[in-house]
């Protein structure tokens, strides 16, 4: 299934809205609670 532009961008501002919403970071790290899986990722600086 393939959202129209429109709807794909939405969908993107409402989960960046909800990470967000739901970052325990302050210092511009993205960290989520999860009660299922715990993911470590980092952005490799070139």
């Amino acid at each position: 299934m393939t959202l129209p532009p429109e709807r794909y961008a939405e969908f993107q501002r409402e989960g960046r809205q909800l990470m967000e919403t739901m970052n325990a970071s302050s210092d511009g790290r993205l960290v989520l609670s999860s009660s299922y899986l715990n993911v470590l990722a980092s952005k490799a600086v070139s």
